[in-house]
């Protein structure tokens, strides 16, 4: 792999490039050419790079791998679930194998990696660990799928962190409490939005006056706010396709909305709370500080929502719905710890029900009278 140079009209280097032949993945031979490196050091490590991108072969760099996987993904997920996920691989995974080849990565390799996480401090959750692990492997089965890695060394190692079923909520009444702590109109009528319809954020930060009916008290969930580093907040179609929605309005929270509109002067398609989305979080924060309640995240408004119509009695077909969740399934694997908490209630109806039509009696007596 040879670099060559590039002279002035006085002889004199001026810069390097290289030249090279290589097959692509399909096996088919072209040729590259790359100027303007200031060293031959510096040519060659790029022609090296280039070639193990386009050959795909298991020699190749982990780097060089993650651009592969990367430039894949892309295509395949929302841009804030590309933008979470570059971050996470260059944060957590690329400072450890960034230079080594993919054939050289270990399981003893992996562990190491994956102590190195277990000992950071503060103690990473359950559920970071299983991500990073989780990221990690899909990169590695990226290799062994399409560039000819023998095996996923992380399946060998073993994998670290678990799924954690805790969820914080507020109660109505603790609601009641922040709500009327002195926030602004406009993050009253946000965080009021949140509870009590259990919209994500990006959903609510969306939202124009053109997507609320208040004649049918129902809003239309169609879009939604990310905030994508080195781009800022952008509008994005919504999570998945059932986050598409319609969701009916309380007429009370319909006042509140409407009152906001008025006070701001909002019409159209302007939105109805332009606020960065970091902001809502600070705010919410300072506010749960002041209000003396037990912190939680913005999101865990959305939770809050769904206790209180599992408390309610609402069937999780229509949370399902409701929530925008994909299957009924997701809402029973994320609030299953709420139905199960409701496993009392179950037994005092059961023994309503009992009291009701005397069925202990009529059995004692039916047991009576066939001795």
């Amino acid at each position: 792999m040879p670099a060559y140079k590039t002279l002035d009209e006085k002889g004199r280097v001026k810069s390097w490039f290289s030249s090279c032949y290589y097959r692509d993945w399909k096996g088919e031979r072209h040729r590259k050419v790359k100027r303007g490196f200031p060293t031959r050091a510096a040519a060659l490590e790029w022609e090296r790079d280039f070639i193990d991108k386009q050959a795909g072969n298991p020699s190749m760099l982990f780097s060089s791998l993650v651009a592969r996987y990367l430039e894949d993904y892309m295509h395949r997920v929302r841009p804030t679930t590309y933008a979470s996920t570059w971050h996470v691989i260059k944060l957590s995974i690329l400072p450890t194998f960034e230079n080594v080849p993919i054939d050289k990565i270990s399981p003893a390799a992996v562990r190491e990696w994956e102590n190195s996480l277990l000992s950071r401090t503060p103690p990473l959750s359950q559920n970071s660990l299983r991500m990073y692990c989780g990221r990690l492997s899909a990169i590695l089965n990226f290799a062994v799928k399409f560039y000819g890695l023998h095996y996923n060394p992380l399946t060998r190692a073993g994998s670290i962190g678990k799924l954690e079923s805790h969820i914080a909520y507020w109660t109505p009444q603790q609601f009641a409490r922040f709500i009327t702590s002195g926030l602004p109109p406009k993050y009253i009528a946000l965080f009021c939005l949140l509870f009590w319809t259990g919209c994500r954020r990006g959903e609510a930060l969306a939202l124009t006056p053109a997507d609320i009916d208040f004649n049918k008290r129902e809003m239309s969930i169609n879009k939604t706010r990310s905030y994508i580093t080195g781009r800022g907040d952008v509008i994005t179609p919504p999570k998945t396709p059932t986050s598409a929605r319609k969701v009916a309005l309380p007429a009370f929270l319909c006042m509140i909305l409407q009152d906001w509109i008025e006070r701001a002067g909002i019409e159209g398609n302007q939105e109805l709370f332009e606020i960065n989305t970091r902001t809502v979080a600070i705010t919410m924060k300072n506010y749960t500080k002041k209000a003396g309640l037990p912190h939680i995240r913005v999101h865990d408004l959305r939770h809050s929502h769904a206790s209180m119509l599992i408390n309610m009695g609402i069937s999780p077909k229509l949370i399902q719905e409701r929530l925008g969740h994909k299957s009924i399934s997701t809402t029973l694997d994320v609030y299953s710890h709420f139905y199960k908490d409701r496993q009392a209630d179950i037994i005092d109806a059961l023994q309503d029900v009992n009291k009701t039509y005397n069925l202990q009696k009529a059995v004692s007596n039916e047991y009576q009278d066939k001795k």
